[in-house]
């Protein structure tokens, strides 16, 4: 019996949901290889004046753990709508499969590496006489990790 074929798209999607943190890594050191890259083609400087970068950290850090109680909340949510009875309706269906515990353990990390970015903003912004440099990195990459954990949650809840 033939397998059915997965398009390259699906192929994609499967590879980056079975390792995202390492695909987030590599988008996110990508992009800042770019960024260092264009930044010097175009001459584009980091403002520096007025602690702004600060003040970004802590937005950041905000909307990160905004969205960290967003996934969790989810989280909580597909938990407690199981129901012991086996029933035969859609949304049973889902709750009684294998597929059910994984989603369950994929939002979960996705909560820990958003919690996780939360530290590493908020710690940055302790050691704040640290350079602006390492400061406007540590922020792209904080915001390119909660964009990344974001639409993989998206895909996730599309799959279900």
């Amino acid at each position: 019996m033939a397998g059915i074929k997965k398009t390259l798209k699906e192929k994609c999607f499967d590879f980056y949901l079975r390792i995202p943190v390492v695909c987030d890594f590599l988008i996110v050191g990508i992009s800042i290889i770019a960024w260092c890259y264009f930044s010097k083609c175009f001459n584009i400087e980091i403002d520096t004046t007025d602690n702004k970068l600060g003040e970004v950290s802590s937005e950041i850090g905000t909307v990160v753990i905004a969205i960290a109680g967003f996934i969790l909340t989810i989280t909580v949510t597909f938990k407690n709508t199981i129901h012991t009875e086996k029933q035969e309706n859609n949304n049973d269906l889902f709750y009684n499969s294998n597929f059910y515990s994984v989603t369950i353990k994929f939002l979960k990390n996705c909560v820990k590496l958003l919690l996780f970015l939360f530290l590493v903003i908020y710690i940055a912004r302790l050691l704040h006489p640290i350079s602006d440099d390492v400061l406007f990195y540590i922020n792209f990459s904080a915001l390119l990790f909660s964009v990344l954990v974001f639409l993989r949650f998206l895909l996730v809840l599309k799959i279900i």
